[in-house]
């Protein structure tokens, strides 16, 4: 998790450098295969989706922290927002080739086998989204007995082609979506 933090950060603050991170994505890719490592395109996309997400926020006109390793590690976060009103909010970010649709999901609407997204409708999800959702939500209510505040969990899945795959730029479609989504958060 440390290495994912220090390169998420890297890949945030060259945004602006498209061929930097070109040649930067090739070199880790490289090293990994030198080393007998696998799932390297696995871990960029992580990387991507945490990046982009970030990207989206801050386009959002919000102030997000990228979680620290020790928290991503432990509490599930990848990113933590603090909004007007002491409002505390931990978002997971997921990246992924197998949705074809952006997911921005409250974890306080998650149950299994689905999520209630409006009072008659429920939306179901995978068994590895909904177990995601659910750990969120236990670290949500962890970090709300710990500090006797409201902790929200959001639960964000940007599917591939949302991103720019080298950048983790986010689409103009994308941002404007979350925009939306994050005005009802505030």
């Amino acid at each position: 998790t440390s290495w994912n933090f220090l390169v998420t950060n890297h890949v945030i603050n060259n945004k602006d450098n498209r061929g930097y991170l070109s040649e930067f994505w090739g070199a880790l890719g490289e090293a990994d295969a030198m080393t007998g490592g696998s799932g390297f395109e696995g871990k960029k996309r992580g990387i991507i989706g945490q990046s982009g997400l970030y990207h989206i926020m801050r386009e959002a006109g919000l102030n997000p922290d990228l979680a620290t390793p020790k928290e991503d590690a432990f509490k599930k976060p990848d990113m933590k927002l603090h909004l007007p009103g002491s409002k505390n909010v931990l978002v997971q970010a997921k990246h992924t080739i197998l949705e074809r649709d952006v997911i921005f999901e409250s974890t306080d609407d998650a149950a299994y086998p689905g999520v209630v997204s409006k009072e008659d409708a429920t939306r179901h999800f995978s068994e590895k989204h909904i177990m995601e959702m659910s750990h969120l939500d236990r670290s949500c209510q962890k970090q709300s007995e710990e500090t006797g505040k409201k902790v929200s969990g959001y639960y964000v899945v940007l599917p591939e082609g949302s991103l720019d795959s080298i950048t983790a730029e986010p689409k103009p479609e994308v941002v404007e979506l979350f925009k939306k989504k994050f005005a009802t958060l505030a």
